[in-house]
Parts: structure tokens; sequence; C-alpha cells
């Protein structure tokens, strides 16, 4: 059962997630336990992904929204989608190194998890799914350049 992020929107437009957060994906993810994110592996396809709790500050900026993007596309909000991703595209090199795997890696399966948490947060409308693909798209084309630029390379 798909339970939505509690998050609050600060004054600089940054956002917060009040409570620490879990929702179960249908992929199978490698475990992780730390100050940011806790992953269980529930089953061989489903995983449980805890975003902990975090304040946004305009000196520490965990999550802006979805970038290029608006909090609703076609009806599809993707607001709760980026409360996780947002998150894990800034800790993916120690997400990466708790895996043991490149971040490229840790970046793909922060990007399929994000696709899932779109198509959870909008069960039951129809443009879910391609909104989802869609967006899922834009992360693996643009993210890969933020990434890259946040690190000055």
């Amino acid at each position: 059962m798909y339970e939505e992020p509690d998050i609050v929107e600060g004054p600089t437009g940054l956002w917060s997630l009040v409570r620490d957060w879990s929702v179960a994906v249908p992929l199978a993810l490698r475990e992780l336990d730390d100050e940011a994110f806790r992953v269980v592996r529930l089953e061989e396809r489903l995983s449980l992904v805890t975003t902990r709790r975090y304040a946004s500050t305009p000196d520490d900026p965990q999550c802006d929204g979805p970038s290029r993007a608006p909090l609703v596309v076609l009806g599809v909000r993707l607001l709760g989608a980026s409360v996780f991703h947002d998150r894990w595209y800034m800790r993916l090199e120690q997400v990466a190194a708790a895996w043991g795997v490149r971040p490229g890696v840790a970046r793909l399966a922060g990007d399929r998890v994000f696709r899932e948490i779109v198509i959870l947060d909008n069960a039951g409308k129809p443009l879910a799914r391609p909104v989802a693909w869609s967006a899922y798209g834009a992360v693996r084309v643009f993210g890969g350049e933020y990434h890259r630029r946040r690190l000055g390379a």
C-alpha cells in the first residue's frame, strides 16, 4: 500500500521531508542502511526503500522538486518521486561506495525507483505509466549531465 510522503515547502522553494518515508517498489535492489536511506529486499523483486527525514536549507538543498518540470504533468504528480530522487542524486557516490559499484549503477537504480514511485503515487490514473516512463527517460538523459556538472567533471 502506497502512502504519500509528509513534505513541506520552505520559503525558498525547497522541500523538506518531515518524517521517514517508506515505499515498496517492484525492483530487486541491494540492501543499504545509512543516514539518508534504508533499502531492504523483501522478496526476489520487491524492495522497501526508506528515505530518512531531512530539512532542506539554502546552504544544504536536499530537494528542489522536479527539475525542468512542473510538480504535476498531465495530472500526474512528480513531487513524491522527487523527494526521494533529489536526495539519492546528492548521495550517489556514498550509495555506490556502500554497494561496491560505480556511481552510474547507483544512478540507474535511483532512476528506476523514481519511475516506480511516480507510478505508485498516481495509481489509477490512465497517464501515470506514460508520464512515469517519460520522466524516467528525462532523468536518464539529463540526470547524468547534472551529476557530471555537480562533480565538476
